[in-house]
């Protein structure tokens, strides 16, 4: 499993920096006709956030990794 020093540092900055790429490439796709680019983007970011679920998971000690990583995507990909 990755450690929780590595989850707790550099996870934040690389959700946030996915958000950005994701609204930067949703407005481009709308404009160029690349859906598969929202697509390929919406399931980094729905990674990112079940990352950052499982860091919240190691410290909390109760939620199990998997579902919340499960949880976010299914998250992500409703809306």
């Amino acid at each position: 499993m990755v450690p929780e020093r590595l989850l707790t540092r550099l996870v934040p900055w690389v959700f946030v920096g996915a958000w950005i790429a994701y609204g930067a490439a949703l407005q481009r796709s709308v404009r160029g006709n690349r859906p598969w680019v929202v697509l390929v983007l919406t399931l980094a970011a729905a990674l990112l956030a079940g990352l950052v679920a499982a860091n919240a998971a190691v410290r909390l000690r109760r939620i199990h990794v998997t579902a919340a990583v499960a949880g976010n995507l299914v998250a992500m990909l409703w809306v």
